[in-house]
């Protein structure tokens, strides 16, 4: 788990799917909405759909948050929520820090 400083208020979810811009990748799917902050904020997502299993989709939101926490010193100031995929079940970890680099450079 983050910091109560590092995740994002119900009402700023709402408002990064709101106005925030998409980016995809085969491993999760990324709404940026750049802000003036101190640090980065973030929260994850995954649907009943996606994933049946409560089980599964803990997994995929703990494998998520490891990978985030390894490059958190890289981000910049953002507020994103990250809509994670099945697919990152079976990648391993670092195929996963790979793609998180590729989405917030860019």
């Amino acid at each position: 788990m983050f910091p109560q400083s590092h995740r994002l208020s119900r009402a700023d979810v709402s408002n990064v799917i709101k106005s925030g811009r998409v980016i995809h990748t085969l491993l999760f799917s990324v709404r940026i909405l750049s802000v003036v902050t101190p640090h980065f904020k973030c929260a994850f997502v995954i649907s009943k759909k996606e994933l049946k299993l409560s089980v599964d989709r803990n997994m995929a939101k703990r494998k998520a948050r490891m990978v985030l926490r390894e490059i958190s010193t890289e981000l910049s100031p953002v507020y994103f929520v990250v809509f994670v995929k099945k697919t990152i079940l079976k990648a391993d970890f670092k195929e996963v820090v790979d793609e998180y680099r590729k989405v917030f450079k860019a």
